[in-house]
């Protein structure tokens, strides 16, 4: 597997892999404010983070294909952690250890390159697939307290996970 920085290409590819409401509440966490999305609106929202500071969003290829995205930032000013964001696996690719791998590699793209300690992110509780798959890694909740939405009528609830470099 290898990491390519996100280009406009990748959108379309990326995009296609939002098949339905409920993928789209769980990649966008509410970070967008409308269903659906299209490529140029991920072009958008990217380009607008992305001039807010470090913003690092991977493409994670095998044979030339993208099989997953992520995207990293750092949300202070002492950049003392990486917050990961719009966690996404091709649906084709779900289920064979490919969000494994995705996060493995996330994870020493951040600390070989970046130097970083810490990496965090959050989680919808009805994400079990997610959720196993960070914990897989190393990724631990960080408490019990929660943060609740309401994305387009329904409730969502997340939680923190963070993983310590060691």
């Amino acid at each position: 597997m290898n990491i390519c920085y996100f280009t406009p290409e990748h959108a379309k590819v990326i995009h296609s892999w939002i098949n339905s409401e409920k993928v789209f509440n769980m990649w966008s966490a509410g970070r967008f404010s409308k269903y659906p999305v299209n490529a140029e609106d991920m072009l958008k929202k990217y380009e607008f983070e992305s001039q807010k500071g470090a913003y690092y969003s991977l493409v994670f290829v095998e044979k030339f294909n993208p099989i997953g995205h992520l995207v990293m930032r750092y949300p202070t000013r002492e950049r003392d952690y990486l917050q990961i964001e719009f966690v996404i696996v091709d649906k084709r690719k779900r289920h064979k250890g490919n969000g494994k791998r995705i996060m493995q590699e996330a994870i020493r793209y951040a600390s070989t390159n970046l130097g970083v300690k810490k990496l965090c992110l959050m989680v919808s509780t009805n994400n079990e697939d997610a959720i196993k798959c960070f914990e897989s890694v190393g990724f631990k909740f960080t408490s019990l307290q929660e943060t609740k939405s309401t994305l387009r009528g329904e409730e969502w609830v997340w939680r923190n996970m963070v993983y310590e470099v060691k």
